[in-house]
């Protein structure tokens, strides 16, 4: 850490903020690598004069957003955002990887059809409650680990657009990046 590397305490910005913001700067200047360790709660403490309570709030976002992993009794480590179960930034950030080239992506369609809108789903598109909607579910792989399982429910009106001469899957993928999505979480 360079000694300018502390904790603005006269910022407005929270200091578990701000240690996230250098702990992210240390991974990335350090050039560590997914699966190298990370210094431990008491460490970071020390090093950049905080809580343990700053420090687990911190350390605690990173592990939400796929940045490490914590293993009871091992350590903490620097996450492998490609791993199967690493959803950081799952669907999201598949289209980065896929535009930066890295790893290899696979998507398979394993059932695309026609179903009754529930009510939720209905509210969600803005149709009625039984309509037809079009339903297309997906296992996307990297580096052949699958890795996501999506339901995309889609308003009928778009069912001539993926059953036309597009009917592949680059035209599911290209509705839902121009069409608005309400992400949901899966159930654990």
């Amino acid at each position: 850490m360079a000694a300018g590397d502390l904790i603005n305490r006269r910022s407005a910005v929270p200091f578990y903020s701000q240690l996230k913001d250098l702990i992210l700067a240390d991974i990335q200047s350090r050039g560590l690598e997914p699966g190298d360790r990370l210094p431990g709660d008491f460490e970071l403490c020390q090093q950049y004069d905080v809580s343990r309570t700053v420090v687990r709030q911190a350390m605690g976002e990173l592990e939400h957003e796929g940045v490490i992993r914590r293993e009871r009794g091992r350590g903490t480590f620097l996450a492998d955002t490609h791993a199967p179960g690493v959803l950081g930034h799952a669907l999201i950030g598949y289209f980065e990887d896929i535009q930066s080239g890295s790893g290899t992506h696979h998507t398979v369609v394993r059932r695309k059809g026609l179903v009754p809108a529930s009510a939720a789903v209905a509210k969600d598109l803005a149709v009625k409650v039984g309509e037809m909607v079009v339903e297309v579910e997906r296992v996307r792989s990297m580096d052949g680990a699958p890795w996501a399982l999506t339901l995309t429910q889609l308003p009928l009106s778009v069912e001539a657009f993926l059953t036309g001469k597009l009917s592949g899957l680059p035209a599911v993928l290209r509705l839902e990046s121009h069409l608005t999505m309400k992400k949901i979480k899966a159930n654990d």
